[in-house]
């Protein structure tokens, strides 16, 4: 074992830093287990990065979320998925500034998870951003994100373009849309995008569309409003 300030987190086998990450995540956040996590974020193994920065978002470490940063620019689109992921949840409002600039990413993946990040996360600022994407964007996924994102910052209107992605001829494309409608409901939209599911369960054949279709119908549902 090789020390890092004290640190011991070098084991010769990733699975053993991968389940000491996972470990973590289980304990008490406290100042040992927290250098313990920075120091796997610098990992060179896929798996280790990836347990890392979920138990960061377990922890809620909110404190220095700018150590995810870097992690932005890893070759592998995966790590950039997950650190866009965390550094929204972590860092709130004031991160949109450090994932926006992935809006240009070269993997549709990560475009998707930026684009609907900001739409949690963004500002009026980022609605042109999103809306110069979708001008040029050919992914389908891709578009579902900037779709969702359009929406959470109050573009309403696009949400007949995203229910349409369900009628897409890629099955991944129409549960990727599926699982976007159920992250997007409301009190307020709650009847609409539940009337928009089932017809599109009426009609589909594929089982593991019509599983994802039937999941988000069931997380529709069980939104408990005042009135409706």
């Amino acid at each position: 074992m090789q020390k890092d300030k004290g640190v011991e987190v070098k084991s010769g086998s990733y699975r053993l830093r991968e389940e000491l990450a996972h470990k973590i995540g289980n304990e008490k956040p406290t100042r040992n287990n927290i250098n313990k996590i920075l120091f796997l974020l610098k990992d060179k193994n896929l798996f280790v990065k990836i347990a890392a920065l979920e138990t960061i978002m377990q922890i809620g470490y909110r404190k220095n979320f700018l150590n995810i940063v870097p992690l932005l620019l890893d070759k592998d689109e995966l790590i950039r998925v997950n650190a866009v992921e965390a550094i929204a949840e972590l860092g709130g409002k004031k991160a949109s500034k450090y994932i926006v600039n992935l809006i240009n990413d070269r993997s549709e993946i990560v475009r998707m998870f930026v684009a609907t990040a900001l739409g949690e996360i963004g500002n009026r600022r980022h609605v042109s951003i999103l809306v110069a994407r979708m001008k040029k964007e050919r992914s389908d996924l891709a578009r579902i994100g900037i779709f969702s994102g359009l929406y959470g910052l109050g573009q309403l209107e696009v949400l007949s373009d995203l229910v349409g992605m369900l009628k897409n001829e890629r099955y991944h494309v129409r549960c990727a849309t599926a699982n976007t409608l159920g992250d997007l409901v409301t009190c307020l939209n709650k009847k609409l995008i539940l009337k928009y599911l089932l017809k599109a369960l009426k009609n589909e054949e594929l089982p593991s569309v019509i599983g994802d279709l039937k999941k988000n119908i069931k997380i529709v549902r069980s939104l408990k409003c005042k009135s409706l």
